[in-house]
């Protein structure tokens, strides 16, 4: 019998936020900004807390603004504000 094997958590990084593109799944923008597993950030949305960031509702998807959560990382929302920031340092 095969052990279960825990589920990768893949880390989010300033990159990989920019590439969800405009918006991104609002379960993923938990999981980047909070660090909390897929299971956690389905109950948080479920349960309605308070979100450092607005949610939108789109059909049966919840979206949050790419830049809403870059700003609540504390990271430029433009790309080449970025980095400029890294050739200047």
């Amino acid at each position: 019998m095969r052990a279960k094997s825990a589920p990768v958590r893949v880390a989010w990084t300033e990159q990989r936020i920019r590439q969800q593109g405009p918006q991104m799944k609002a379960m993923d923008a938990l999981m980047a900004v909070w660090g909390i597993g897929e299971a956690k950030a389905k109950k948080v949305l479920r349960d309605g807390e308070e979100l450092p960031f607005p949610v939108l509702r789109l059909g049966r998807k919840r979206v949050v603004a790419t830049a809403h959560v870059l700003r609540v990382l504390g990271l430029s929302e433009d790309e080449t504000d970025t980095e400029t920031q890294k050739n200047a340092a």
